[in-house]
């Protein structure tokens, strides 16, 4: 197996795994990783359908369930837009900044006990991989046409059709 064949591997199950320990944690707020990133989002200012969707890249009909979830819980709150009425803003009520604030204190303690056995000098060197990595997916994936190709010549080369 490839270097990198062993580092997308191990990306993907460690993502994974990150996901489902998040999931346990955030379980004690009775939300999910997926609902938390919302949430996130709209604090950072994505503040749409749209831009939840592109952010998270999800469906708009998932990004509709759970906006409308968090609304129905008080944590956002949903206005139409004033120029086109199909557009819907969202923004953070009282209770869903405390609730968040609340979250992301017990979530970060249990990050920093997971990530607590890395030296600094690791945890530099991974977030440096992590980043660099994650820019350029974000190129090529930006770049729609570029990646097709891509993949195209690829798959080409693993059929012998080169």
């Amino acid at each position: 197996m490839s270097h990198s064949m062993e580092m997308s591997d191990q990306i993907v199950s460690t993502a994974r795994l990150l996901t489902q320990a998040g999931n346990v944690v955030l379980s004690e707020f009775g939300i999910t990783m997926g609902t938390y990133e919302v949430i996130l989002l709209i604090s950072k200012g994505n503040d749409t359908t749209t831009k939840l969707g592109n952010a998270t890249k999800s469906t708009l009909a998932n990004i509709t369930h759970k906006t409308k979830a968090l609304e129905k819980e008080g944590f956002i709150e949903r206005s139409i837009g004033d120029r086109d009425k199909r557009v819907w803003t969202f923004a953070l009520t009282t209770k869903g900044k405390k609730f968040l604030g609340s979250v992301q204190r017990y979530y970060g303690e249990a990050l920093d006990r997971l990530f607590s056995q890395f030296s600094e000098d690791q945890t530099a060197t991974a977030l440096d991989v992590i980043a660099t990595t994650r820019q350029h997916l974000e190129a090529l994936i930006q770049d729609e046409g570029v990646l097709a190709a891509y993949a195209k010549d690829l798959a080409q080369k693993g059929k012998g059709k080169s």
